[in-house]
This record gives structure tokens, C-alpha cells and sequence, in this order.
């Protein structure tokens, strides 16, 4: 399950970078971003670790072109609901939602 963790920290570098071709104050105006994703990595990281992320989880997670964006984009959304968006477990709630998403197209 390394490669899943590997992409996430492949990502997150490529970002890092491009934050740091930014000025000073773009780098402040998206400090949230940098937090959610910092956290994505790694609470991802730990879980693969872990062997909480499944064959089939990395599977699906496989698909997605970037996946720190999909957790920010994810916790943006519950923000922008009104639920409490904290960066800490961003990634677990996204990959919970695709999940019973996946469930629920079996269902189906």
C-alpha cells in the first residue's frame, strides 16, 4: 500500500514548490489549503500504514488526477454546509464518503 502514500507525498511536494514560486502573500491566503493538505498526507500516509486503506480503496483513489484536491475541494463543501471542516481527518471523511458512495452504487 506504499504507492498510495508515495502519490500523496509525490503531490504535496509539487504543491509545496508551486506555493513557493508564489509571493509571501499568496502563500498566507491559501494557508488553509497548505493545512488540509499537509494534514491529507498525512493522515493517508497513516493509514496506509496502518492497512486501513484497502486494495479496492486504492483502487478508486487510483482514478482520481489529484487527490490532496479532491480532500480540499471535500472539506471546502462541508464548510461551505455549515459543518465544522477541521484539516485533521479531511482525508478519512473524503475516503468515508467514497466509500458509501461505492456502497451505494452497488445498491443500485
Amino acid at each position: 500500500m506504499g504507492n498510495i502514500s508515495e502519490r500523496v507525498g509525490r503531490e504535496f511536494r509539487r504543491f509545496q514548490l508551486d506555493m513557493l514560486r508564489t509571493s509571501r502573500d499568496n502563500i498566507f491566503a491559501h494557508a488553509r489549503e497548505i493545512d488540509v493538505k499537509r494534514q491529507a498526507v498525512e493522515d493517508i500516509c497513516r493509514s496506509a500504514e496502518a492497512g486501513e486503506i484497502t486494495p479496492e480503496d486504492e483502487e478508486k483513489i487510483g482514478s482520481i488526477c489529484s487527490i490532496l484536491d479532491a480532500v480540499y475541494c471535500c472539506c471546502e463543501n462541508e464548510r461551505a454546509e455549515g459543518r465544522a471542516a477541521p484539516a485533521q481527518g479531511a482525508a478519512l471523511r473524503w475516503l468515508a464518503g467514497l466509500r458509501r458512495q461505492d456502497e451505494k452504487n452497488r445498491e443500485e
